[in-house]
């Protein structure tokens, strides 16, 4: 998994705007928006509808061809923008740190937990950031599903992690959060909670391992 973050981008061939043009019309508006640098943009020939967003010092942004040809522009949009997220948020250096830590203390179940749930709070904040871009909110519930459907075509193996694609058990409270049917204070309190409740935790697992 760790490995997968260096040498993926030599994987996949360049994508360039002549070859879709509407995927770059759709990312220069989003990032016109966000505080990101634009990644370079990688073509994967799976038909399975998947995008993600990795990287330290330059960003990629890895999207199959399902995702190009089962994907309205709406959807392409809504997409995009949450990779972008993730770029504007650095989630790449947290998922580098969390699957460390997680890696190194693999005999402690508590760490497996805290690890899996700083990673769903970084795909929700990453959704939150994604529709203060501007994508409909009904296209982005879509696109949540769409991607979820098309899990089981994709291989298994070290690329396909959960930094990279998200938690499939998380699915029904992004697109319940993404139509706007999470109340907003409860959410925060929650993360409030879950920010205490994680950093306890490392305290005492630093002292005890």
């Amino acid at each position: 998994s760790l490995a997968a973050m260096f040498w993926l981008h030599r994987r996949y061939p360049r994508l360039s705007p002549s070859q879709c043009p509407q995927l770059y019309a759709i990312l220069g508006q989003v990032l016109g928006k966000a505080r990101a640098q634009w990644p370079a943009v990688l073509l994967s020939p799976e038909s399975a509808v998947f995008c993600c967003a990795f990287g330290f010092r330059r960003p990629y942004l890895l999207i199959s061809r399902g995702a190009l040809k089962r994907l309205s522009a709406p959807e392409l949009e809504a997409v995009v923008a949450h990779e972008v997220g993730h770029l504007q948020r650095w989630d790449g250096w947290l998922g580098f740190v969390v699957l460390t830590f997680r890696h190194i203390l693999f005999f402690n179940p508590i760490v497996y937990f805290l690890c899996q749930r700083i990673l769903k709070e970084a795909e929700l904040a990453a959704d939150d950031l994604a529709l203060a871009f501007g994508p409909s909110r009904l296209a982005y519930a879509e696109s949540l599903v769409k991607v979820s459907r098309s899990w089981g075509e994709l291989p298994r193996g070290p690329l396909l992690t959960s930094q990279f694609f998200g938690c499939r058990a998380t699915l029904k409270a992004r697109v319940l959060h993404a139509l706007e049917e999470v109340p907003q204070g409860k959410r925060s309190r929650d993360n409030w909670l879950m920010g205490g409740l994680a950093a306890t935790l490392l305290v005492g697992l630093f002292f005890i391992c």
